[in-house]
């Protein structure tokens, strides 16, 4: 099969970074132009790409595009002189939640990238129902977790200071069930991959790796 992405172009991340001294409103005309190329674009073709891995994956996570992939424009109502976008994003998130709604994403600025799988706007009781699965079904969230570190993932959500299950032994479960919020992710530096296409085989692989934690959650 011909693959839809073909990468970002190698200037994209000059661009980003330089965008970040000149993102005015009087200077939004001459930017837009080359962010539509160098972003826009091959956003759209990454999101090509991956949206029939995520129908298999699951068909309850959202797949329209001007729900998954960023656009140019920032939110004038908050950022009023800061027009456009200084960084990309997709998020396949669970269809019809606005809150507590599992997600695969992906994020990249001028100079990383990071991918995995998250709780959007994860409230402090939602994640107390995760943790009750993680105690009634440990030993699948230990053999799941510990295949995605092996694979290179990590435990990204931010942990407590005070221990919240005591009585269980250091393990992958463990460390999920002491996290404030999930965060299960890959973080990079930008790479050749990312101007050459392999990126969304990476990407790809990547979310075929996190069915089994999705469907742990979901």
């Amino acid at each position: 099969m011909n693959s839809i992405f073909k990468g970002f172009p190698k200037e994209m991340p000059q661009f980003l970074y330089e965008l970040q001294f000149k993102n005015t409103v009087e200077s939004k005309q001459d930017n837009i132009v080359p962010y539509k190329e160098l972003i826009t674009k091959p956003l759209y073709d990454l999101y090509e790409e991956i949206v029939p891995v995520i129908l298999d994956i699951d068909q309850r996570l959202d797949t329209k595009r001007a729900r998954c992939a960023s656009s140019p424009y920032r939110d004038r109502r908050i950022y009023k002189d800061i027009p456009l976008k200084d960084y990309m994003y997709l998020k396949f998130r669970q269809l019809g939640l606005e809150e507590n709604a599992p997600v695969l994403y992906f994020d990249m600025g001028c100079d990383n990238y990071t991918f995995g799988l998250r709780v959007y706007w994860q409230s402090i009781k939602h994640m107390e129902l995760i943790r009750k699965k993680i105690a009634e079904n440990t030993k699948t969230f230990n053999t799941v977790l510990s295949k995605l570190i092996k694979q290179g993932f990590k435990i990204s959500g931010e942990r407590y200071k005070r221990d919240r299950w005591k009585e269980m032994s250091d393990c992958p479960a463990k460390e999920l069930y002491n996290c404030k919020r999930l965060i299960i992710s890959k973080d990079k530096p930008l790479n050749e991959g990312v101007f050459n296409g392999d990126l969304s085989k990476e990407i790809i692989e990547g979310y075929l790796q996190l069915r089994d934690m999705l469907s742990l959650i979901m």
